[in-house]
């Protein structure tokens, strides 16, 4: 029960996460309604909420991210670092909760161009810009996620563990496909 209402606490995080990211980048109530509506009511996300798994835990992650992310391209000054601190750490979480929360390190990455393109025409002075938030950024990433990725290459021989992964997938690597009766037989 404790758990379950772990992942609803998660969900109501990602809609709270939605609607005021929504609100950050459009600042319109119809944009932000819609926005939060349409993750709220999503039938898909209201199973994630409601049941256990990592799932919930990876868009809270990935939102919490993404609102980061809004707030350093909405900004009038340029990021903080402790701003950008939380950004990585945000990836960090998502990563931590599933492998695949590394994803939103791309539009981090993309939010983090587009600031510096913003505020600056394109030159040195951007690209040094760029290479500071990325590595505030890419700081609060390891402090978060960093001894997961050590741990993992010095047990594992990897950062991601994926000979691990391979192996757990490999049982469901068939030789040959199923034929038409086997599949029609499974579907009951």
């Amino acid at each position: 029960r404790i758990a379950r209402e772990v992942s609803a606490l998660f969900g109501a995080l990602v809609v709270a996460l939605t609607a005021s990211t929504a609100w950050l980048l459009f600042r319109r109530a119809d944009v932000t309604l819609l926005a939060t509506a349409l993750v709220a009511f999503n039938p898909k996300f209201i199973h994630m909420g409601a049941v256990l798994g990592n799932d919930i835990a990876v868009a809270a992650g990935g939102a919490l991210a993404v609102w980061f992310a809004a707030r350093i391209l909405t900004s009038r000054s340029a990021p903080r670092p402790q701003t950008l601190l939380a950004l990585g750490g945000a990836c960090g979480l998502a990563m931590l909760a599933k492998l695949n929360g590394m994803s939103i390190l791309m539009p981090a990455g993309i939010a983090l161009i587009m600031r510096s393109r913003a505020t600056r025409p394109i030159g040195a002075a951007t690209a040094r810009q760029l290479f500071r938030m990325c590595v505030w950024t890419a700081a609060g990433f390891a402090a978060v996620a960093g001894w997961y990725l050590v741990f993992n290459t010095i047990t594992y021989g990897h950062p991601l563990a994926l000979s691990q992964i391979q192996q757990l997938a490999a049982f469901g690597i068939r030789d040959t496909p199923l034929s038409l009766t086997q599949i029609l037989t499974s579907l009951p």
